[in-house]
């Protein structure tokens, strides 16, 4: 497909999936606070990224 990185995020609280993410080559790139809305109520998000290479993405 081409891709140059991939961004995952989950709830600042659900470590165990921060933990997979680690183990599979993400690194923490920050907090979104209030990412998601869900039922009215704003959810704090911690955001991961890996990048696959370093050339630039195809056209």
């Amino acid at each position: 497909m081409g891709l140059h990185r991939i961004e995952a995020s989950t709830l600042i609280e659900n470590t165990t999936c921060q933990r997979a993410l680690k183990k599979y080559g993400f690194e923490m790139i920050g907090d979104a606070l209030q990412y998601l809305h869900i039922n009215g109520e704003g959810w704090d998000s911690r955001l991961s990224q890996r990048i696959l290479h370093d050339r630039a993405p195809a056209l």
